[in-house]
């Protein structure tokens, strides 16, 4: 296990994540509020299998950890995708799209082809070109992941010495 790890701070993490609600003042920041919340915890998720997968742990665990990266990854995507596509708040989307959108299983093409046209939305308001790399990004953990070699975001951006500037 990684020296620079806190599984105290972890799970103090994960408990605020889980439990933080609030009372936004319109119905689409309130969207990118959870969209990110469930984005926090699939990424968490993700951080911590990725830190076990030089030792990986029981297969029941791995596999219930699995459904739940799922399950946020998911939940992000929905709660972004109601958020209209003319809306500024899709400035702030990039990271949680191209995270929660790399853990989709081909059987989620429907939401593959949204998130798709929501980072090309993305691009297409800002023009950052970042956008483009991110989705490059996730079509190249896709074709991995379909492959049967699911790769973490984060380190296959690493790997290409990636610094991706997503807002």
């Amino acid at each position: 296990m990684p020296q620079d790890r806190n599984l105290m701070y972890e799970a103090a993490l994960e408990t605020q994540l889980r439990t933080w609600t609030t009372s936004p003042p319109d119905p689409d920041l309130g969207h990118l509020y959870e969209g990110f919340r469930n984005h926090g915890l699939a990424f968490l998720y993700r951080s911590r299998a990725h830190a076990h997968g030089c030792c990986p742990t029981d297969p029941d665990v791995t596999k219930a950890q699995e459904s739940l990266i799922q399950q946020y990854a998911e939940e992000t995507i929905r709660h972004l995708m109601l958020i209209p596509s003319s809306s500024y708040y899709l400035n702030f989307q990039s990271l949680p799209l191209l995270a929660a959108g790399s853990e989709l299983t081909e059987s989620h093409h429907l939401l593959r082809d949204k998130v798709r046209g929501r980072l090309r939305a993305i691009y297409s308001l800002n023009r950052l070109p970042a956008n483009l790399l991110a989705l490059q990004l996730i079509e190249e953990l896709w074709d991995a992941r379909d492959s049967g070699r699911p790769a973490f975001w984060l380190s296959h951006a690493l790997q290409k010495d990636w610094r991706l500037l997503l807002a």
